[in-house]
């Protein structure tokens, strides 16, 4: 897994407490016994609203915790960073479920699925929810609009993306819903949003009203692309 150096250095101020209390949380829960291009189109139905909180703060830190979690075990390569991150990871996704009113077990198991990359683009993109939209605007905690999002995220991922969401969409490799993975890119003309592994969720930055987001789309027919294989 690949980490933007920007990134990192907004995050840096809190990463060090971030990551401790991470491994914190894995040592209680261990000594406790559990866990506390061309792209296919699919139409879905009318929009659901968020149960929760659409911008909800506390997934967006849970996912700079993981982040962090996971660049140290990657220094590391020891058993108790492992568990920090799957730890920091269980809970970014039990947050993100609880906000969208999805299961958190079905989105465990999509996170589970996901290969490093787009698991990486995911959690990148999630650290943002809350930041403004901004046309033609890509900088971490500064502004957004759709296609600058997910070319962060996956910058993130160490893969560049053109800036256009036509063209991020028509270079993604083909997916349909029943191969999407937890990251790839969903898209319908004019608008590009990144897929978090179970049906129509999203996350994207659509407009000044809603800013970075969690969603449910539907009601339009859709196309879903791969930004790495």
């Amino acid at each position: 897994m690949h980490f933007s150096s920007s990134l990192r250095s907004l995050r840096s101020n809190g990463s060090g407490r971030r990551r401790q209390a991470a491994v914190a949380l894995a040592a209680l829960i261990v000594a406790s016994g559990g866990i506390a291009t061309n792209t296919a189109s699919a139409t879905v139905g009318a929009p659901q609203a968020i149960v929760g909180d659409p911008q909800s703060p506390e997934v967006a830190r849970l996912a700079g915790v993981a982040l962090d979690a996971h660049e140290t075990y990657e220094s590391t390569a020891s058993e108790a960073d492992k568990r920090a991150f799957d730890v920091a990871l269980t809970n970014v996704a039990a947050a993100t479920a609880h906000e969208l009113g999805v299961s958190r077990i079905s989105l465990e198991q999509a996170w589970e699925r996901a290969d490093s990359d787009h698991m990486t683009a995911v959690l990148s993109a999630l650290t943002q929810l809350g930041v403004e939209y901004r046309t033609n605007t890509s900088e971490a905690f500064v502004g957004f609009d759709c296609s600058g999002l997910t070319s962060f995220a996956w910058r993130a991922a160490g893969v560049e993306l053109p800036r256009q969401s036509a063209s991020q969409i028509s270079e993604a490799e083909e997916r349909t819903p029943e191969t999407a993975m937890a990251g790839d890119l969903v898209q319908y003309p004019g608008h590009v949003m990144m897929y978090l592994g179970v049906p129509n969720a999203v996350v994207h930055s659509a407009n000044p009203e809603s800013d970075v987001e969690l969603w449910v789309f539907g009601d339009r027919s859709v196309s879903y692309g791969s930004p790495s294989d």
